[in-house]
C-alpha cells in the first residue's frame, strides 16, 4: 500500500505514481500501449502484403547480390528482435490490458465472422450443388418460387393452394416458415413474383385475378375480373379465364404483366386495379378460334415481350405495337403442348423455352429458322416445369418430371457451347483461336461448335428429392439455387466456399431456448388439448377447411345460442339486459321443486287417451291377455286367500 518516501519531508513523484498504480485495478498512469486489434489505426492488410514482398524482393537482392550479410544488418535484426521481445513482455505484465484486449477480439472476430461471407467472391463457373437444405411445409408439388432481390426471403407456392414466406435470416435449423395464407380457396397457386425493390409480391392463382402482398403476406390489392360475356377481349377490364404466369416489368416498379388462358397478356399498374393498363390480345393460327397462354416474359430492356401459346407459336411483341407480333416462330413446340417457360438472355438475342413435349430449346431471335440448341427426352408433366440461365449464363439448368414409383427426378446442367452464335453456328473467338494456333489447316477443317438443332453438351446431372422436379430458381447475389420438387418439399443448394449467406445463415443455427415465462401450456399455437375418454376419429387433412366451413353454416349441425339483446328490441325480440337473462334461463332454476310423481301422473291422462309411446312399440309381437271372468264369492274368495296365507 502506499508508504511515505524517505528524505526530508518530500515525496518523490515517481513513487507516488508507482503507490497509486498498486492501488487501482487499471493501468494508472500509463501510457496505453497501441492495440494490435484496431484495425482502424494500423495499416491495411493490402498495405502489409505490399510492404511484405517489397521486403521479401530486398533480402532476395541481396542473397543474390552478397551471400553474406553486413554485421550491422545483423546487429539491427537482433535489435528488432529484442524490441519485440520487450514488447512481448510489456503486454503480458499487463494483465487488465489483456483482457480489454481479448473482449475487443472477441467482438472482433463476431464482426469477421458476420462479414466473412462479403469477402467470398462469387464464382458461377462451377455449379454450387455440394450441399443442401430441404424446407418442408406443402403437402404437393411445389409450383412457384421467388427470392426477394437481397436473397434473404424466399416465397413459394405450391398446388396445395397456399402460398409459404420464409426468411433465412430468422430461421434456425427447424427450418419452419413465418407465413402461410391462402390467396384464393380452392385455387392452385400458378406463380409469383418479388418486385424489383423486393417490398410487394405478386401471386397468379388458378382463378383470374392477380393479387398483390406485400413481403409479410398482408394482402394490398385484388385486381379486377373481366365480363366473362363479352366476345371482344380489348372491352374486357381483366382476365375472364385462369391465369398462367405474371412477371414485374424489368425497371419499373409500377407496372407488372399476366397471362391467361383468355388469350390474352394484359399489363397492369399497381395504382389502378379497376382495368388493365395495355393489352395484347393472341390470334390463333386457327381462325375463329382461342388459343390458351401459357407463359409470358419480358425482356430485360422491356423493349420485347415474348409469349408462349399452346398452339405450338412463340410469338415476340414489341410494347409499342402490340397488335401485331415482330417475330412470330412457328412449329417452335408441339401444337397442344404447354410451353410453360420462356426466358431471354441479358443481351436480348437468346431465347429459352421448356414445353410439356419433352423439349428444351435455345433460339437466337434474330434467326428463328431453327434452334440453336435442342434436348429431347427430357420428361415434363407439368406446365409448371421451367428452365433457367445461370448467372453468368454459362450453363441452362432444367429438370425432369418422374411418376412417384420411378425414383427422384434430376436437375440438369448443360452447357450453353458459348453462344450467341452466329448464323452457320459457328463461334467466332474459337475460329479465331484455331487460326491463330493451326494456321496451316484449312478453313473447312475447323471444328464447328454448335451447330444448329444439334443436342447440348450435358455438365452435370443430380437427383434431387424423391419426386419430379418442377421449378427451379439460381439466384445471383447468393450463389444458391433452389429447386421446387414434386414431393412438396423446397431444396435450397449451395457451395459453403462459394455461396453467400441464404440458407448457410440457418442450416447450423440452433434454436433459442425459451425462458420459462414464455411457455404456453395451453393454447391454439402451441398445444392440442387431448380428452382421453373420447370417442377416436381419424383427422384427415384434404378438405377438412371446406367440410368446417360447411358445418359452421349448418344451423342444426352448429347451433349458437342467442345472445341477449341490450337496449331496445329489434327483428321481433324484446330487449333485455344481461341480468334478467340470467335470472330467467341460468340461476332460476325450478325444477327441483317439481313432484316426480306429480309430472309423471301430469301425462297419464294423455297416454291413455293416446298410447303413442309403448303400445305401439310392442302392438306386433305382444301376446294378447286373457281375463278370468268367472264371478266369485267374497266368503270364498276370504277362505281361498286364508289357505293360501
Amino acid at each position: 500500500m502506499y508508504s511515505k518516501s524517505q528524505g526530508k519531508g518530500t515525496s518523490n513523484p515517481g513513487d507516488d505514481w508507482e503507490a497509486l498504480r498498486a492501488m487501482f485495478p487499471t493501468n494508472f498512469g500509463m501510457e496505453k500501449p497501441k492495440k494490435k486489434f484496431d484495425w482502424y489505426e494500423g495499416e491495411s492488410k493490402k498495405d502489409k502484403e505490399e510492404k511484405k514482398s517489397k521486403e521479401d524482393k530486398s533480402e532476395n537482392g541481396e542473397k543474390k547480390g552478397d551471400k553474406t550479410e553486413h554485421p550491422q544488418a545483423e546487429k539491427s535484426l537482433e535489435n528488432k528482435e529484442n524490441d519485440k521481445k520487450m514488447n512481448d513482455v510489456n503486454i503480458d505484465d499487463d494483465d487488465n490490458d489483456d483482457d480489454d484486449d481479448n473482449d475487443n477480439k472477441e467482438i472482433n472476430k463476431d464482426i469477421s465472422d458476420s462479414d466473412s461471407d462479403s469477402d467470398i467472391e462469387l464464382n458461377y463457373t462451377v455449379p454450387p450443388v455440394s450441399h443442401e437444405v430441404k424446407l418442408e411445409g406443402h403437402t404437393k408439388m411445389v409450383s412457384a418460387l421467388s427470392l426477394d432481390p437481397s436473397g434473404s426471403r424466399l416465397a413459394t407456392g405450391s398446388y396445395d393452394n397456399y402460398v409459404k414466406l420464409w426468411d433465412f435470416n430468422g430461421m434456425d435449423m427447424s427450418l419452419k416458415s413465418f407465413r402461410t395464407f391462402e390467396p384464393e380457396e380452392g385455387n392452385q397457386i400458378i406463380d409469383l413474383k418479388f418486385s424489383i425493390s423486393g417490398d410487394q409480391i405478386l401471386v397468379a392463382t388458378n382463378g383470374s385475378m392477380p393479387r398483390l402482398y406485400d413481403r409479410d403476406g398482408i394482402l394490398i390489392e385484388e385486381f379486377i375480373k373481366g365480363d366473362p360475356y363479352l366476345h371482344d377481349m380489348r372491352k374486357t377490364k381483366g382476365h375472364i379465364q385462369a391465369l398462367s404466369s405474371c412477371m414485374w416489368h424489368p425497371y419499373d416498379k409500377q407496372l407488372f404483366l399476366t397471362s391467361a388462358a383468355d388469350s390474352t397478356v394484359r399489363i397492369w399498374d399497381v395504382n389502378q386495379k379497376r382495368s388493365h393498363k395495355d393489352i395484347i390480345v393472341v390470334k390463333s393460327k386457327n381462325r375463329g378460334t382461342k388459343t390458351r397462354i401459357t407463359s409470358a416474359v419480358f425482356n430485360i430492356t422491356a423493349t420485347n415481350i415474348a409469349v408462349g401459346a399452346q398452339d405450338g407459336i412463340i410469338r415476340i411483341y414489341e410494347p409499342r405495337n402490340t397488335s401485331i407480333p415482330s417475330i412470330a416462330i412457328e412449329d417452335a413446340h408441339m401444337s397442344g403442348s404447354d410451353i410453360g417457360s420462356l426466358e431471354f438472355s441479358r443481351d436480348g438475342r437468346l431465347l429459352l423455352s421448356r414445353a410439356t413435349d419433352d423439349t428444351l430449346k435455345l433460339w437466337d431471335i434474330r434467326h428463328v429458322s431453327k434452334p440453336l440448341f435442342a434436348q429431347h427426352d427430357l420428361s415434363c408433366f407439368y406446365a409448371e416445369s421451367n428452365a433457367i440461365f445461370s448467372p453468368d449464363e454459362q450453363y441452362v439448368l432444367t429438370g425432369t418430371s418422374v411418376k412417384k414409383e420411378d425414383g427422384p427426378g434430376q436437375l440438369k446442367i448443360y452447357y450453353t457451347q458459348g453462344a450467341p452464335l452466329d448464323l452457320n453456328g459457328n463461334n467466332d473467338h474459337d475460329d479465331n483461336d484455331s487460326e491463330h494456333h493451326h494456321h496451316h489447316h484449312h478453313k473447312k477443317d475447323k471444328k464447328k461448335k454448335g451447330h444448329r438443332g444439334q443436342s447440348f453438351d450435358e455438365a452435370y446431372s443430380l437427383d434431387v428429392g424423391l419426386h419430379s422436379v418442377v421449378k427451379l430458381l439460381w439466384h445471383q447475389r447468393i450463389n444458391q439455387i433452389l429447386v421446387g420438387n414434386g414431393d412438396g418439399s423446397t431444396y435450397v443448394l449451395y457451395d459453403p466456399e462459394k455461396s453467400i449467406n441464404g440458407a448457410k445463415l440457418c442450416a447450423n443455427k440452433q434454436p433459442r431456448r425459451k425462458k420459462v415465462d414464455e411457455y404456453e401450456f395451453i393454447s391454439r399455437s402451441s398445444g392440442q388439448v387431448y380428452t382421453p375418454h373420447a370417442i377416436y376419429k381419424e383427422s384427415s387433412n384434404s378438405n377438412s377447411k371446406r367440410k368446417r366451413d360447411k358445418l359452421r353454416n349448418d344451423p342444426i349441425a352448429s347451433h349458437h345460442p342467442e345472445m341477449p339483446l341490450n337496449g331496445p328490441g329489434r327483428g321481433g325480440r324484446v330487449g333485455t339486459n344481461y341480468t334478467h337473462y340470467m335470472m330467467k334461463y341460468i340461476m332460476k332454476d325450478t325444477t327441483h321443486d317439481e313432484d316426480p310423481r306429480e309430472a309423471l301422473l301430469h301425462y297419464a291422462k294423455k297416454a291413455e287417451e293416446n298410447p303413442y309411446f309403448i303400445a305401439p312399440a310392442y302392438k306386433k309381437n305382444q301376446p294378447k291377455p286373457v281375463f278370468d271372468e268367472s264371478e266369485i264369492d267374497e266368503e270364498e274368495l276370504k277362505r281361498e286367500v286364508k289357505r293360501r296365507a
